[in-house]
């Protein structure tokens, strides 16, 4: 192993980072821009490590590091604590009353927020009012993420 192909997983992680980050200053989809990428760093993976033994270990390192990445950049996009503390912070001193965050925060609003993204994202469709899948790009996620945790820790997310 050369060592180059050691590092491979880490300078695939720098390639997926630049990329990512160029692609959402161009472009402004978040989403998108974390796909491609993710796969960019998993082509530079592939090219650094060789058709050798250090590409299936290259290739899985890669794809742990890049799933911290997406969690890492998701972090601030999704989680409701970070999200109520910047909201506090842009509110100034007067800061915001419980009934402000209430509305904010509340489940229907909350609901329609994620279902109005994952229809701009075409992830899923509405036809005569119902929800069906639409790209199943974020399903192939789930199920991968599912079978890492089962890989990984012997165990299924459901019975975490």
């Amino acid at each position: 192993m050369t060592s180059l192909q050691a590092l491979a997983p880490v300078l695939a992680l720098c390639v997926n980072c630049a990329a990512q980050v160029l692609l959402f200053r161009r472009a402004g989809a978040l989403l998108r821009s974390v796909y491609l990428g993710f796969f960019s760093g998993l082509a530079a993976c592939a090219l650094l490590c060789g058709f050798s033994a250090e590409l299936p270990p290259g290739l899985i390192t890669y794809g742990a590091l890049g799933y911290c990445y997406f969690h890492f950049i998701n972090l601030g996009e999704t989680a409701r604590r970070i999200r109520i503390v910047r909201e506090l912070s842009e509110a100034g001193p007067a800061g915001l009353s419980k009934e402000e965050l209430l509305g904010r925060y509340d489940a229907r609003n909350i609901l329609d927020a994620r279902l109005a993204r994952l229809v701009n994202n075409a992830q899923i469709i509405k036809k005569d009012g119902r929800y069906c899948l639409g790209k199943p790009a974020v399903l192939y996620m789930a199920r991968a993420l599912l079978l890492m945790k089962k890989l990984l820790l012997g165990r299924s997310a459901e019975s975490l």
